[in-house]
């Protein structure tokens, strides 16, 4: 679709090279002035992963091919690419797309790894995702719990990327952690989330917390930084999201498995 390859350039906005590395040894008091209290358990889990609102084939394309969606998960692989291009190889890494939606990431895949496994729980966005042809990727309409999806089984991946879908879940310090165990030893997990604001419409993870999360996950090398910053004011126009309650920052987790 030609939403999705469309790139929207902004002045104002800005992808850092190395980013902003953050300081785990502070509380969850962000600069912003306030205090979350994070839970990440309001509503039905078929709520939080999205069913109601993403479970349809019209829903599913809207989000694919909006100006803002495709904008921010193109500045997010931006940054991601700029840390990790070295590390894909097309003749061997394995990716698993976690949240894969209809595969804004996957496409962005394509020529730099062998295989990706697309993940999510909304059908539609999984029907989409494969009818769309990616080369050398399969969409599974999956939730990743215990026990192992029967699709997933066994498998074990280099990397396993999420793109603004872990807020969508429930108990998502669980989910990091079933996630690792899918990880090749050298494999690196990556989140890509949005920063709290005073605006925002709904509790993100506070600063550290992902980072936390991953290192009692019994990941290494955990670095969280800060990749893109944009005032609500310089973002593309939407039809799915009010750019008013937006963030002004989007992070990137990491973290890697260790080695046998």
């Amino acid at each position: 679709m030609s939403g999705e390859s469309k790139t929207h350039e902004h002045e104002n906005c800005n992808i850092h090279g190395q980013g902003r590395i953050n300081n785990h040894s502070h509380d969850h008091t962000h600069d912003h002035g306030h205090h979350h209290d994070h839970h990440h358990h309001h509503g039905s889990e078929a709520e939080m992963m999205g069913q109601d609102k993403f479970d349809s084939e019209e829903v599913a394309l809207a989000w694919t091919t909006d100006p803002l969606v495709v904008f921010l998960n193109n500045s997010l692989h931006k940054a991601i690419f700029e840390r990790f291009d070295q590390n894909f190889d097309p003749a061997a890494t394995t990716v698993l797309d976690f949240g894969c939606g209809t595969g804004l990431l996957t496409k962005s895949l394509e020529g730099k790894v062998k295989q990706v496994v697309g993940v999510d729980v909304s059908k539609a966005m999984i029907k989409v995702y494969n009818q769309r042809g990616y080369d050398n990727a399969v969409g599974v309409c999956e939730d990743v719990v215990e026990p192992f999806p029967a699709q997933l089984e066994g498998r074990k991946f280099d990397f396993i990327i999420s793109c603004y879908a872990l807020h969508h879940v429930p108990d998502p310090s669980r989910r990091v952690q079933i996630l690792a165990t899918y990880l090749k030893p050298g494999g690196h997990l990556l989140f890509g989330e949005f920063e709290p604001s005073k605006n925002s419409p709904r509790e993100f993870f506070a600063q550290g917390e992902l980072a936390e999360w991953m290192k009692a996950a019994g990941l290494r090398n955990v670095q969280e930084a800060v990749v893109f910053q944009c005032k609500p004011e310089d973002l593309p126009e939407s039809n799915v999201a009010k750019k008013g309650e937006m963030f002004t920052s989007v992070i990137l987790a990491e973290g890697k498995m260790i080695e046998k």
